[in-house]
């Protein structure tokens, strides 16, 4: 690579300014740092609601559930958790990556960069905002463990999405000061999003499925 030490962005912006700044010089890397960039700025609007995720508090009251419709509602409201979780983990496909960084030699397009990263943290948000519903579900006492159970499912997709972020500025950061050291890197980027339920949180939620629906007999 020939570009000079002097010519790499060290640290990813953290504001608007960085952005546009970025847009109009595109240094070494530009396409990873903008989508750091858009990243940081989009997760920086929900990390109080982050917070209430970890401190399982939720500020909204929902709707009040009938004992015989708990089930139902749970198993509906796990499939669209389910949902969302897929689409996390296609936002950073292949394909779309290639698509929006470029190819090796190639310049990325901006447009597709900070599409993507958008998307990935609406994504992000949707899950929050299924938890708080899920939690703000009213149930007899009996059942608010199968609610909390119901929510453990999206606890990792949720901790994973939010440490990428963290994560990809630590590891790009990393990678330019090498660089900018003479040190060789790869000049592609990989990032993936995968995530794996825990069988002992599965076998633990139809345990408690089985008791609720006892409950109702």
């Amino acid at each position: 690579m020939t570009d000079s030490p002097e010519s790499y962005v060290r640290q990813v912006p953290r504001d608007e300014s960085g952005r546009l700044e970025l847009l109009a010089l595109r240094p070494p890397l530009w396409e990873y740092l903008l989508f750091g960039n858009v990243l940081y700025v989009s997760r920086s609007a929900y990390e109080s609601r982050w917070r209430d995720f970890e401190l399982g508090y939720t500020v909204k009251v929902g709707p009040v559930i009938q004992p015989n419709q708990i089930p139902s509602t749970i198993e509906e409201r796990m499939s669209r958790g389910s949902a969302i979780v897929s689409n996390l983990e296609r936002i950073l496909a292949p394909t779309a990556q290639d698509r929006a960084f470029g190819n090796p030699g190639e310049s990325g397009d901006a447009a597709l960069i900070e599409h993507m990263a958008v998307r990935l943290i609406d994504l992000y948000a949707l899950l929050l905002e299924w938890a708080e519903d899920t939690r703000a579900l009213r149930v007899p006492d009996w059942a608010d463990q199968l609610k909390e159970l119901a929510v453990s499912f999206v606890r990792q997709p949720l901790q994973y999405t939010h440490d990428f972020v963290d994560d990809f500025i630590a590891n790009l950061e990393q990678a330019i000061a090498d660089l900018a050291a003479g040190r060789k890197i790869p000049m592609v980027i990989t990032m993936k999003l995968t995530f794996k339920i825990d069988d002992s949180i599965v076998r633990e939620f139809e345990r408690e499925l089985r008791r609720v629906n006892r409950h109702l007999r």
